[in-house]
């Protein structure tokens, strides 16, 4: 995993079965964004803004709930990663 999130760089998208699997929602969203059905082996999720700053890091088991009331509109990278592989879903944050 990134021992070191400010300076961890990701700038692929992951085509994979497992992208299909996992449910992001709601997209777009306004309060919160809800992840499930994360396999096992992803261990660590962070956001990044559309500047390139990690937003929101951390270790994750289950099902997400990530609060987004703090962060402006916008379209945020959402990346789950383990050691040998890493899945990203674009969302839009929307204040209403």
């Amino acid at each position: 995993p990134c021992e070191e999130p400010e300076i961890c760089t990701f700038t692929a998208i992951e085509n994979n079965s497992s992208l299909d699997a996992i449910l992001f929602g709601p997209n777009p969203a306004i309060k919160e964004l809800i992840i499930t059905n994360i396999p096992q082996d992803l261990e660590q999720l962070i956001i990044i803004n559309g500047l390139g700053e990690i937003i929101h890091y951390r270790s994750i088991y289950g099902d997400q709930h990530i609060d987004l009331t703090q962060h402006p509109n916008g379209i945020y990278y959402v990346v789950l990663f383990s050691d040998d592989r890493k899945i990203t879903k674009k969302i839009i944050k929307l204040n209403r």
